[in-house]
């Protein structure tokens, strides 16, 4: 989750070198699609660490 949050900020840091303004450098990053993807995945994420803790004791 980390490395995705620090590649987006790489990506919105270049689009602002380039001209952009910071609403137009991350609007791609503001949807409810975008939402949508990040839980998604992080849902997957949690649900796979409490499957492992809850079978390894972990």
């Amino acid at each position: 989750m980390r490395d995705q949050a620090s590649a987006d900020l790489l990506i919105v840091r270049d689009r602002m070198e380039q001209g952009q303004t910071l609403d137009e450098a991350a609007a791609d990053f503001l949807t409810d699609d975008y939402f949508e993807a990040w839980y998604q995945n992080t849902l997957s994420t949690l649900s796979t660490l409490v499957d492992h803790e809850t079978l390894t004791g972990e």
